[in-house]
């Protein structure tokens, strides 16, 4: 009912804090979860901070936009790395040839079948039963 409404007034309210035995002395929950929450967004603002200093001595940039340059130079550089190696022309020349050995297996397939529908025409030319005229 009504008290969930309250909920927030009646509890949170810094006049309505309780307090709680501690190890040296009386602690406010509040002021626990506040400090934690300090000490969390400060561990969180020195990881970035960390990690942009890391980027640029690792990458020798000043700004995103170089370092998105150099990200593309590196997989350039990778991409061609790859192109020029021995498993990809041979995965290539692999794809190639499939093309033309699966056409041939179709064909293999295909002819026999088409020979069977020609005779089987030719069989049930007039419908079954129809009798073949010996001229």
């Amino acid at each position: 009912g009504k008290e969930r409404f309250n909920y927030v007034a009646e509890h949170m309210n810094p006049a309505s804090q309780y307090v709680v035995m501690g190890k040296k002395g009386a602690v406010a929950p509040g002021a626990v979860s506040q400090s934690a929450i300090l000490i969390a967004s400060l561990l969180v603002l020195m990881s970035a901070i960390t990690a942009g200093i890391y980027i640029k001595k690792e990458y020798k940039v000043n700004s995103m936009l170089e370092l998105g340059d150099k990200l593309r130079e590196r997989g350039a550089a990778r991409r061609l790395a790859i192109e020029n190696s021995g498993a990809t022309s041979l995965a290539r020349s692999f794809s190639q040839n499939a093309d033309s050995t699966v056409k041939a297996h179709v064909d293999l397939v295909r002819r026999p079948t088409q020979q069977a529908g020609e005779s089987l025409t030719a069989t049930f030319n007039g419908g079954i039963g129809a009798r073949k005229r010996v001229e």
